[in-house]
């Protein structure tokens, strides 16, 4: 899988928004790719968009 797979963007989304964290990445794993999350409620996961 793709790293920018795993973090589609919602609708409405613009540039700068945070990007979701799909529900296939587990919590261990996306820190570790991501350096962390916002996670608002328990299905709910956030991360910055990625630079590039």
């Amino acid at each position: 899988m793709q790293p920018a797979a795993s973090k589609p963007s919602p609708a409405q989304w613009q540039p700068g928004d945070k990007v979701i964290i799909t529900p296939a990445v587990s919590d261990d794993d996306a820190n570790e790719r991501f350096g962390g999350f916002n996670q608002p409620k328990p299905y709910q996961r956030y991360t910055d968009q990625p630079k590039g």
